[in-house]
């Protein structure tokens, strides 16, 4: 999550990438979520500075390849013991997919042995999660992922990154 087709990353190359990653976890995990890359602008921004910088090309991949490559994707967590969820992207829950609550109160409670009860309360359409609290800030990973939606640009957030003090009583 989120799958990023390019040049680079294929859709052939998120099935080979896809049955490894499961192979590994198989025993480990029974659910997997995955969407396809929200186009925001700041995604835009950085995915189309990183092409540049690293000469390949990306793109949004079709509705027919997204299904398809959802049903394949399927296929393949359920050989390896474990579901696939669809994060707030509905048209995607096909073959066998489900949708997905990331947060999950019900989850998060059999994981803790506590009870744990919230409303549903997504931030997007299509989002099953139950009400939480990030706890991040913007422009503070200094990371520099292509496709992140919460840093158009790595200054600040290299900036940000340096001045965190972890003896702080704040985060």
């Amino acid at each position: 999550d989120p799958i990023v087709v390019t040049t680079l990353t294929p859709i052939s190359w998120h099935l080979d990438n896809f049955r490894h990653i499961a192979e590994q976890l198989q025993h480990s995990t029974n659910e997997v979520t995955i969407s396809f890359m929200y186009s925001y602008r700041k995604t835009r921004k950085n995915i189309g500075a990183a092409a540049q910088q690293f000469c390949f090309e990306w793109r949004e991949p079709d509705q027919e390849e997204s299904l398809d490559l959802v049903a394949a994707l399927t296929g393949i967590a359920g050989e390896h013991g474990m579901r696939l969820t669809v994060c707030s992207q509905a048209m995607f829950v096909v073959g066998g997919a489900e949708p997905a609550a990331c947060i999950d109160a019900a989850r998060l409670s059999n994981l803790s042995g506590q009870a744990l009860s919230a409303p549903i309360k997504g931030n997007r359409p299509d989002c099953l999660c139950h009400a939480s609290r990030d706890i991040g800030a913007y422009y503070t990973c200094p990371h520099g992922c292509a496709y992140c939606y919460a840093v158009s640009g790595s200054d600040a957030a290299k900036a940000n990154y340096a001045a965190h003090n972890p003896a702080s009583d704040l985060i």
